[in-house]
């Protein structure tokens, strides 16, 4: 019977004798004190390591001339104290197996025991649990001199002083990383060519379920609602996803010079606006590159009905290409893991896509052509538009404002948003040069308010992450698994600011296309000069490339001139490119301009309508008319744009 043979490999690991060139050095005048276990005479120091190895109990020794020579054994050896003439040594220390957890120090699984071995250290444990049906894990006590408790499964951790743990970590196969090095790590956060490194990151990450620990950050109750609904949407999220970057990096040294990669929604709907292609299955790569929503493997379900936290999702297909065959939504012993994530298949390859996306809407929503915009509405119009819109589109896991970073996919959409950030930041705040109590002041800065914690929120106050560990909430920074993470980042929100003032940690981006000409020209035709730069690195800007990215630059270059020559505002200006850019995707490309529904509004505690929505009925309503001449014809030359009724003047 397999438990049997267990149990007798457990004593002959026991009765394999150490010699003494296996064991430590020799210290002199060294005593370790108390947690006698029992002694022999040796006339010389070196045979205490052979002698201890045969007792069942002793791990080191202090040898002492008392007698003509004695060993004493000893359980452990954790108090130092100085005996002149005295030697000791310990046994060699196993070394546990990669297909274990790291040990656990004073975490005991409760139960589900399938059978018992000796062993003087925990780390031998491993071989037990690996040769007997079933084990999954395992928990050492100290219990007469040493026992594996071998486990089927757990029914949750507890606190016990002196025991140590592991289990079985999953063994599906890492896609390989690259493993060329660039001393120093690259500061900069591209797209494409990062890809790939990033996403053999995942795959890592969610295996040793650090993945998992940043979704339960994000689904604690009192960090999300101080990251949604609020003024600090942008800087709560923009530490977290550092904290996750820094955490990627540290997965070992393939992974040293990775960086977030980002979801270019602005390129994909510059294409769809120019008919190059349809929906997302054809305007967005990116998708498929973080495995799609589709089922291959007849080994992982076709659905799956798991809960992530306190939702599943059976209806969905169980999307199982690389990353998403790493992820279990529970990394830990005997729990089921289906090795795929929900997903809708409908939305990831027919869904169309928002015309939040548009770089004239997101202009306006910029508020770049405002005097004094107010960093408060501008985050607020971003979190409900441009963010919103994705979580909404392509549902599922990514559609719950909690669970969302299930869904690797979070993490590129998320990059994205913080890129706006960073434009809007060079555009409006930059230039004003401000000094630290400007920065914490001054409304396009930085501006406070009530979070759904019912907590005020001021330019100083500390970024609070939370996670729930053990039933025990605790601060993310205090977290075993991924607080060093968050320690050394920026604590205060007004810190938070600019990302390439974060010392060792500044990073910025390469900004393409059009999201390069709006950091460049902040909303205008023409490049705007700005404040010179003290910052060690900087973004890195890509020109124009694209058939369709030229022809929006020469439809904005176009209206721009018209509105000057009307002696329109530059804010009034704005206002008409997204009002032409709302006609073109209500009236002249697939879909149309629709209000979030009734059921994701609640779920995610959202009560206003969006900006575009409400612009596009008083624009059909004659609430609002067109103020830019011949904005018909920009329309019919540029997007092939011609079906807007005649009601709308």
């Amino acid at each position: 019977m397999v438990t049997a043979r267990a149990a007798l490999l457990g004593l002959a690991l026991l009765s394999a004798r150490t010699n003494a060139d296996e064991c430590t050095n020799l210290i002199d005048h060294v005593d370790y004190k108390g947690h006698d276990v029992g002694s022999t005479a040796q006339p010389d120091a070196a045979d205490c390591c052979g002698d201890c190895s045969d007792h069942d109990s002793c791990k080191v020794w202090v040898w002492t001339n008392y007698h003509g020579g004695t060993c004493w054994f000893k359980s452990q050896g954790t108090e130092v104290t100085a005996y002149y003439g005295a030697k000791s040594g310990a046994l060699p220390t196993p070394t546990l197996s990669p297909r274990y957890s790291e040990l656990a120090d004073n975490v005991d699984y409760y139960g589900n025991d399938i059978s018992t071995t000796k062993q003087k250290f925990a780390e031998s444990c491993g071989e037990d649990c690996d040769i007997t049906d079933g084990c999954q894990l395992f928990v050492w006590t100290s219990h007469e001199g040493g026992t594996c408790w071998l486990k089927h499964s757990h029914s949750g951790p507890t606190d016990v002083y002196g025991v140590k743990s592991a289990y079985r970590v999953p063994t599906t196969t890492v896609t390989p990383a690259p493993t060329t090095m660039v001393n120093p790590a690259p500061t900069t956060r591209a797209g494409s060519g990062a890809k790939r490194l990033f996403l053999s990151a995942l795959e890592v990450s969610m295996d040793r379920g650090l993945f998992q620990r940043f979704l339960a950050i994000h689904n604690d109750m009192v960090s999300n609602k101080e990251a949604h609904n609020s003024c600090v949407f942008w800087f709560w999220h923009r530490k977290y996803m550092l904290a996750f970057e820094d955490m990627l990096r540290d997965l070992g040294p393939s992974f040293a010079c990775v960086t977030l990669t980002y979801f270019d929604w602005v390129e994909d709907y510059a294409n769809f606006k120019a008919k190059k292609c349809s929906n997302f299955g054809t305007c967005s790569p990116i998708l498929k590159d973080f495995g799609g929503a589709v089922h291959t493997n007849s080994s992982t379900p076709a659905s799956s009905d798991l809960l992530i936290f306190d939702h599943s999702y059976p209806d969905l297909v169980c999307a199982d290409a690389s990353p998403n065959n790493h992820f279990c939504p529970v990394v830990e012993p005997g729990a089921r893991c289906d090795h795929c994530l929900p997903r809708n298949a409908t939305s990831w390859t027919e869904g169309l896509l928002s015309e939040e996306w548009d770089v004239d809407i997101l202009k306006g929503y910029l508020q770049l052509a405002e005097p004094t915009p107010s960093i408060k509405q501008v985050s607020a119009d971003i979190e409900l538009g441009a963010h919103g819109m994705l979580h909404a589109l392509l549902g599922g896991v990514m559609g719950n404002p909690y669970s969302s970073p299930a869904d690797s996919i979070f993490y590129a959409h998320h990059t994205a948003v913080d890129m706006l950030h960073a434009i809007y930041h060079h555009c409006k705040v930059e230039p004003l040069g401000l000094a630290e109590d400007g920065k914490k002041s001054f409304i396009q800065s930085f501006e406070g308010c009530t979070t759904g914690n019912d907590e005020t929120i001021t330019a100083t106050s500390r970024v609070q992450s939370k996670v729930t560990v053990h039933g025990v909430q605790i601060d993310a920074e205090d977290d075993k698994l991924v607080g060093k993470y968050f320690k050394d980042l920026p604590s205060q929100y007004w810190e938070l600011t600019d990302t390439r003032d974060f010392g060792a940690r500044a990073y910025s981006y390469q900004f393409n296309g059009l999201l390069a000409r709006l950091y460049t020209n902040c909303g205008a035709a023409e490049p705007v000069p700005g404040a010179r730069s003290a910052h060690e690195i900087e973004h890195v800007l890509r020109s124009i490339d694209s058939p369709a990215d030229q022809n929006q630059v020469d439809f904005n270059k176009e209206a721009l001139a018209q509105g000057a020559s009307q002696g329109l505002t530059p804010t009034q200006v704005e206002t008409e490119l997204k009002k032409m850019a709302l006609l073109v995707k209500a009236f002249c490309l697939p879909g149309s301009v629709v209000p979030y529904s009734d059921e994701f509004k609640a779920v995610w505690k959202i009560r206003d309508r969006r900006p575009s929505v409400v612009l596009l009925e008083d624009l059909k309503a004659g609430r609002v008319t067109m103020q830019l001449a011949n904005w018909r014809a920009f329309l019919a030359t540029y997007f092939e744009c011609t079906k807007v009724p005649a009601t709308i003047v």
